[in-house]
């Protein structure tokens, strides 16, 4: 839920990585990400011997995806648009 409300964010221009056009790539990870735990949910629907390492999985992807993109959104945003202490742009 937490990556939709980025992306969501990303295409609203409220929030932003400070990268300019290359904030698009990072749109490209949060796809990517949704799709991983998208896929790791219907091999653990299939197989349920899998639930268990899936869950783990899915939980570490989690925590460290927001993480990342707390500190890119935050901290470790570009130098096209600096960090002024707020997390929204808009």
């Amino acid at each position: 839920m937490y990556l939709l409300f980025v992306t969501i964010g990303i295409f609203n221009g409220c929030l932003s990585f400070g990268h300019g056009l290359g904030d698009l790539g990072m749109i490209l990870i949060l796809v990517l990400l949704n799709l991983t735990l998208l896929t790791s949910y219907i091999i653990a629907k299939r197989n349920p011997n899998w639930i268990k390492i899936l869950t783990v999985f899915n939980g570490l992807t989690a925590v460290l995806s927001i993480t990342y993109f707390m500190l890119s959104l935050t901290i470790w945003r570009g130098v096209e648009l600096p960090w002024n202490g707020s997390l929204f742009v808009c």
